[in-house]
């Protein structure tokens, strides 16, 4: 296995084509340059700027019970970070959470990740960056946690904590992220 970053050097390619048959199934990804990548067993996320990232959930699970050789596929760039529950790419970064209640913000240009937070109580649930705020990172927690967190990630601080009464599985959604609804957000950048 690699490095996460590496999975993200290579992928930096402009993407002419997304297939995707879900859940739990097959994704490809077909690149400008011919190249076609197989994600197996894995669900493909969210990109801006045609970078891609892969949320990619029962890696261990598929390869035991199918004995799949995973080697010739993109996923062998990807450390496995156990109990991965999301990630989403923006041009700061890579931000993923799971069950161990962190959320991490990775770069292309370092293997390990360039910023981590631990102040959920709970598994991240959710990650979504923010379109119109730079930099603006929001996390949402499981049952025990309940809340929606806001970062700053270009300052490396932790901006707020909304308690949603139950867990949160969608973020971009709960926060709107609407050009007008920033005013409301309880954060200073």
């Amino acid at each position: 296995m690699g490095h996460i970053a590496n999975a993200f050097r290579h992928l930096l390619n402009y993407v002419a084509q997304v297939l995707l048959t879900l859940p739990y199934s097959f994704s490809q990804l077909g690149m400008q340059s011919g190249i076609l990548f197989q994600l197996f067993y894995g669900l493909l996320g969210s990109w801006t700027a045609y970078l891609i990232s892969v949320l990619y959930v029962e890696y261990k699970t598929r390869k035991e019970r199918e004995k799949v050789d995973f080697r010739n596929h993109v996923i062998q760039w990807f450390e496995v970070l156990d109990g991965l529950l999301g990630k989403h790419w923006r041009n700061v970064g890579l931000a993923s959470g799971g069950n161990d209640n962190r959320l991490f913000v990775w770069n292309q240009h370092s293997p390990q990740p360039v910023l981590k937070y631990c102040e959920h109580t709970a598994a991240v649930k959710a990650i979504a960056w923010s379109p119109h705020l730079n930099g603006l990172l929001a996390s949402g927690g499981g049952t025990a946690d309940r809340c929606i967190r806001l970062w700053n990630t270009s300052t490396n601080s932790h901006l707020s904590c909304m308690d949603t009464g139950s867990q949160v599985i969608v973020v971009y959604n709960s926060l709107g992220w609407q050009r007008e609804d920033i005013v409301r957000i309880p954060v200073s950048m």
